[in-house]
């Protein structure tokens, strides 16, 4: 089972004796050479220990050169050190004598279990029981030390998708201030931590004209958004698919023009709230190809009449937009 290194170095030595036991001994004291030592780190464990700096603590503790860096692959009678990086921690792997042990600790940076891989590695190379990587004579050689396959780390960026995406979009509207209406949009998506992000922004859509009696009604929304969203990057492979709980508020301005009574203006609050589906799809570098389609609530339901003549606008009670275009990953 692999040991677990608490924060404080200190409290690792139980876990080093352990894998120290668990690995065999060498026995060094008189080797004219120090025993050559590889360290593998995966990606995202770059801050823990080289070969040379182990070898240096090693070092330290034992009073001796007892190991030093090899390049390459390790060969008979060298240890060998694998180290990766995940959201639980530091993970070691060290190789000797054909064993394994894994140490590992949960600490935010690699410092501590590089302190307890040069505490290991200094009792293993200063124990005074009997070489088992020389065999005696006349025995069958050991064979090499088992290759461990370290994997690379997730890569959080695909999986979780960019951490700022700007998507403005051309689509088309019903039910908010017309039948079908020509619809511009521009929302910003801030991803807050893993899926969740908050996407906000502004639709704009033209003057609409609903002709009634001698005049007409011309009225123009233009509102600004705020959803909740919850996302997956993994969709098809990289493409994301997610959706929203949004709240729109903004205006709905109206003016009746070619009665008698003149030219009159007036503006409204318009609110509205429902439920947006999200899918980007990556094309290449920044950029994907983002599709919105939203369902909203017009509550309350704005309707505009005029005076001795009839009421020109009336919406219902659902509205729909759908917009597409290019989106760009800021980072």
């Amino acid at each position: 089972m692999p040991a677990r290194c608490p924060r404080n170095t200190a409290s690792c030595f139980a876990a080093t004796v352990a894998c120290v036991c668990a690995l065999g001994t060498l026995n060094t004291a008189d080797a004219a050479e120090p025993l050559p030592m590889v360290v593998l780190r995966a990606p995202g464990a770059e801050d823990c220990v080289d070969a040379s700096t182990l070898a240096d603590r090693v070092m330290l503790l034992t009073g001796r050169r007892a190991l030093k860096a090899a390049e390459g692959s390790a060969t008979q009678g060298a240890f060998e050190v694998q180290i990766l990086h995940s959201a639980d921690g530091y993970t070691a792997i060290v190789l000797a004598s054909g064993k394994s042990r894994q140490i590992s600790d949960p600490g935010p940076s690699c410092e501590n279990l590089s302190d307890a891989l040069a505490l290991t590695l200094a009792i293993l190379v200063d124990s005074d029981e009997p070489d088992p990587i020389t065999p005696p004579s006349g025995t069958a050689t050991p064979s090499p030390p088992v290759r461990i396959y370290v994997p690379p780390p997730i890569d959080q960026a695909q999986s979780v998708g960019p951490r700022l995406l700007i998507s403005p979009s051309f689509g088309l509207s019903s039910g908010l201030s017309g039948a079908i209406v020509p619809t511009l949009i521009l929302v910003n998506d801030l991803r807050l931590i893993g899926p969740f992000s908050v996407l906000a922004g502004f639709t704009w859509m033209p003057a609409q004209d609903f002709p009634l009696g001698d005049g007409r009604l011309e009225l123009q929304l233009m509102y600004g958004q705020i959803a909740g969203c919850a996302s997956t990057w993994s969709f098809l492979g990289s493409a994301r698919l997610g959706g929203c709980a949004q709240f729109n508020a903004g205006a709905l301005r109206a003016k009746a023009i070619g009665y008698s009574g003149g030219t009159e203006e007036v503006v409204r609050p318009y609110t509205s709230f429902g439920l947006t589906g999200l899918l980007d799809i990556p094309v290449v570098g920044p950029l994907y190809w983002s599709t919105r389609l939203s369902v909203f609530l017009n509550v309350p339901q704005e309707a505009f009449a005029i005076r001795d003549v009839g009421t020109a606008f009336d919406p219902p009670l659902v509205g729909f937009v759908v917009g597409t275009g290019a989106s760009v990953k800021i980072f």
